[in-house]
């Protein structure tokens, strides 16, 4: 069990969100005070309103998932940092760096959707430092 901050003005849920982040939230969720209680989650709409504190980077396309719409990314170093959802997109050539939207990175990024290409960055500034990391540390931090 684990006990949730909650909050009803304003200001307070303001200040509910900048707390979240600087602990390194997933994110928040709004409910709907005046709502009856419904068991399960709804496919769209619903009295809950969860928003995830995404974060973005620029990645190098590594591979070419086989037989799914997906493929690999990595930093300019080399290093494999997961895989990036396709969603009715045409995959970029391997090389090219794209943007990608994330959760966290966790040795792998989390919840990794494919946004653009970016022909406006060089590989190598496709580098560790702009990732963020579950409860804010690098595992591979020295």
């Amino acid at each position: 069990m684990k006990i949730v901050h909650s909050a009803e003005s304003e200001r307070a849920k303001a200040a509910l969100v900048l707390r979240a982040k600087k602990e390194h939230a997933e994110g928040v969720v709004f409910v709907n005070k005046n709502a009856p209680y419904e068991p399960g989650r709804p496919n769209t709409g619903g009295n809950n309103l969860r928003w995830k504190f995404r974060a973005s980077a620029s990645l190098i396309v590594a591979e070419h998932h086989p037989t799914k719409n997906s493929l690999e990314v990595a930093l300019a170093d080399g290093t494999r940092i997961g895989n990036v959802t396709m969603i009715g997109k045409a995959r970029p050539p391997v090389g090219t760096v794209v943007e990608v939207e994330y959760l966290y990175c966790q040795g792998a990024l989390v919840q990794a959707v494919f946004k653009g290409l970016r022909t406006d960055v060089m590989p190598e500034a496709c580098t560790r430092s702009q990732l963020k990391f579950k409860n804010g540390v690098d595992p591979n931090a020295r």
